[in-house]
């Protein structure tokens, strides 16, 4: 109960006990004039407050900062101002204050509240939180990474993550003890591995509007370093091109965490390797294929014309499971995975670079996008549905 309904409550309460007896008519007269007056200034503060909306809403404002030109930031305290058609300019402080640093090459001219919109690591490696912010959490960008267990654990060494052999607890009679070596407690080992993505810009780049620039970086960092880590989730062959395996080079067992089909795969197929999964797992369990094989195998039951999924959900569920399209899967091939067992570890978050010196004759800067990451996957969690040989 808000405070003008208090007021109105305690308004009709007073009006009961005027013909009470005994009752201190003063005292009662003196609470509902003070009653009234506050309950007139709330309504005034709330009428103020509705012309003020609707006064922004028309583009109305006061000018709190001014703009200087793109790479200049804004000066004096303001944190924008607003054209007449009452929109944003100069984005956020982040990607503001990214564009002064890309501008001037150096975070020394810097305010400390531009400096405070930047993750800083190492001499003058910088990156927007909010893109950060976005690379990381956004499905928008990402299949696996948005869903995954994110740690950002900086410095060298490994991190130790606890995996259990067993997924239940134990029923103990009173007073009895309990093994303590069952379940066997393992761990997945993170590190990390250098993943990069260099580019040139001109100087016409440099001095986009932070509109623009700001879909530029996000785009650049996004489709960029963590597409190579989608691709990795699936693909990575551990020693080669990545420090652990992808879900194509896990270790599979049939009738244990694979279900090997004859032939083609079967909607019946990828029930029973949904079946194989541990119930902790399944419950927060995705499917994963490209769409190719969406289309072939969970779209209709073989050899008849009835759905194998709910045409209510648009074909994106199978027994009320997500279905999500990575066209880094292979054709023919299912992942039956709880996304939370990913575990991807950032040993430095991902920093941009720029370097004004290799291209001061064609006025090209460069740029890189570096970080230090390293992921695995909880093999318990994961199921493989596929052709037998």
């Amino acid at each position: 109960m808000n405070r003008k309904e208090e007021i109105e409550a305690r308004l009709a309460a007073i009006r009961l006990e005027v013909d009470a007896p005994g009752a201190d008519l003063d005292a009662l007269t003196e609470e509902v004039r003070s009653l009234k007056e506050e309950q007139r200034h709330i309504e005034e503060a709330a009428e103020n407050r509705r012309k003020q909306r609707e006064a922004v809403a028309k583009g109305a404002g006061t000018l709190i900062g001014s703009f200087d030109g793109p790479g200049s930031g804004f000066v004096r305290s303001g944190v924008y101002r607003k054209t007449k058609e009452g929109k944003e300019m100069g984005g956020s402080m982040d990607i503001r204050s990214f564009q002064k640093y890309v501008a001037e090459g150096s975070i020394v001219n810097m305010s400390v509240e531009e400096r405070a919109g930047l993750v800083t690591s190492g001499a003058g490696a910088v990156m927007p939180v909010d893109i950060f912010e976005r690379m990381i959490t956004s499905s928008k960008y990402s299949d696996l990474l948005s869903r995954a267990t994110v740690m950002n654990l900086s410095g060298a060494g490994t991190v130790k993550v606890p995996v259990a052999s067993n997924t239940a607890a134990s029923w103990k009679t009173e007073l009895q003890p309990v093994d303590p070596t069952a379940p066997t407690l393992t761990s997945l080992d993170l590190g990390g591995k250098e993943l990069m993505r260099a580019i040139q810009y001109s100087a016409a780049v440099e001095h986009m509007t932070a509109e623009q620039f700001t879909d530029w970086m996000a785009d650049l960092c996004a489709s960029e370093v963590v597409e190579t880590l989608e691709a990795a989730f699936i693909t990575a062959t551990e020693g080669t091109d990545a420090p652990h395996n992808g879900l194509q080079n896990l270790t599979w067992t049939p009738n244990t965490n694979e279900i090997e089909a004859t032939g083609e795969i079967t909607a019946a197929d990828v029930a029973k390797g949904l079946s194989l999964l541990p119930q902790k797992y399944a419950r927060n369990a995705i499917l994963l294929m490209n769409a190719n094989t969406a289309y072939n195998t969970v779209g209709l039951f073989k050899g008849t014309s009835e759905y194998a999924y709910s045409l209510a959900d648009g074909a994106a569920r199978f027994m009320s499971k997500e279905i999500h399209i990575s066209e880094y899967c292979a054709d023919k091939e299912i992942y039956i995975v709880d996304p939370a067992q990913l575990y991807v570890r950032f040993a430095m978050q991902p920093v941009v670079e720029v370097d004004k010196s290799a291209g001061f004759l064609s006025a090209a800067n460069t740029m890189r996008c570096l970080t230090v990451v390293d992921f695995a996957w909880n093999t318990t969690a994961a199921v493989r549905v596929g052709i037998a040989g």
